[in-house]
């Protein structure tokens, strides 16, 4: 336990030093100027591939590098409906649930598959969160993804899939914003915690996303605290909105993070509004009226917290994926690695698309990456 314990202090000292020395180093050269991360600096773990494309960015040097906002976002509470009969690629044990959060008028239905670990005893639990609206479980996501699910399950884990029943952003009647509704996601991964996991703080609880899936783990970590219970969070392709701003309007120095049509509908039926929107629209002057509104509800945002202390903070992107989403996850990144966050690494996979899991070495990086890094920090 001791030299365990001395390295991770070690590793965590390394980590401020580098992320001082490195700002220190934007400001002498001014913070407006260009940044090309390819390889993030201060950081206690990384495996980021040279020569694959990764997005210059200035943004991200004005937010500060460790930020802990006194009082985060309140959670809501979960109802257990009963169980219910299980779809999807694996079998397990399926509960319907519904779920409310302050200041959002309706509350929102999902189901949880929860498959039990396949030996005697329960290592930790993880936890899997589907792409696009969220409502599939994530075993059946790829070609690949069921297997990984029963490796896992063999490794001793027991896993939780959410599906949600509707979007789980869309948001018809009030302004809540991504960070807002993200308050679902957020319930529901703390009270499968205080409910499954049993509130245990002597085995590991994890979470993985995939997509707009790693879009719902990065809101709990920044906007609700939750990194006191994840001891691993995997972001597959994304998350997605990392800076709104960008995602909404358009610019020639930030393009590659402008969202498609779809992403900015979403952004739009986060705030209430599900015709006509400003970031789906195409209005300047009512962009630039949005803009702060977009910042505030971003995942990086002034009010965000981008430093875990006990969570390995682990990406994965495909070399062959271009779209927004990868380089809005990729933003995401860079920020950790620039934050000193100390469990931290990136990789990006040759040959693999925006679902990486789809080939043999998305799949082999997964299910290594879970039962090797879902442990205790």
């Amino acid at each position: 336990m001791f030299p365990r314990r001395l390295f991770k202090i070690l590793m965590v000292s390394f980590s401020a030093l580098a992320s001082t020395l490195l700002l220190l180093v934007f400001i002498g050269k001014g913070l407006a100027a260009p940044i090309n991360i390819v390889q993030p600096p201060g950081t206690a773990m990384k495996n980021i591939l040279q020569g694959e494309q990764v997005i210059s960015q200035t943004e991200l040097v004005f937010l500060p590098l460790i930020a802990k906002p006194a009082v985060q976002k309140a959670l809501g509470s979960v109802t257990m409906l009963g169980p219910t009969a299980c779809t999807g690629a694996t079998a397990g044990n399926c509960y319907s649930i519904s779920v409310s959060c302050p200041n959002i008028t309706n509350s929102i239905n999902a189901t949880i598959k929860v498959g039990p670990s396949l030996i005697s005893t329960t290592i930790g639990t993880m936890l899997f969160f589907s792409g696009f609206y969220g409502t599939f479980y994530w075993d059946t996501n790829s070609v690949n993804t069921p297997a990984i699910i029963t490796d896992v399950r063999t490794a001793g884990y027991q896993t939780v899939q959410v599906n949600w029943g509707s979007g789980w952003f869309l948001n018809p009647g009030n302004k809540a914003g991504m960070d807002g509704v993200a308050c679902r996601p957020a319930t529901v991964a703390r009270w499968i915690y205080d409910t499954f996991h049993l509130a245990s703080q002597s085995s590991p609880y994890c979470a993985a996303g995939h997509s707009n899936g790693a879009t719902q783990v990065a809101y709990m970590l920044t906007h609700y605290e939750l990194g006191d219970i994840i001891d691993e969070a995997i972001f597959e392709s994304g998350p997605n909105f990392t800076l709104l701003e960008h995602g909404c309007i358009y610019t020639a120095s930030t393009n590659n993070l402008y969202l498609p049509t779809s992403d900015r509908g979403w952004v739009d039926r986060s705030f209430g509004i599900f015709s006509g929107g400003p970031c789906e629209g195409g209005d300047p002057a009512r962009k630039q009226a949005w803009k702060s509104d977009w910042q505030a509800a971003s995942i990086a945002s002034l009010q965000s917290i981008n430093n875990y202390p006990h969570t390995q903070a682990a990406f994965l992107f495909g070399s062959l994926d271009i779209s927004a989403t990868r380089y809005q996850g990729q933003e995401y990144s860079n920020w950790l690695a620039l934050s000193g966050t100390p469990f931290y690494t990136s990789t990006v996979l040759p040959g693999a698309g925006h679902s990486v899991t789809e080939i043999q070495a998305g799949k082999d990086w997964m299910t290594t990456q879970i039962i090797n890094g879902c442990v205790l920090n």
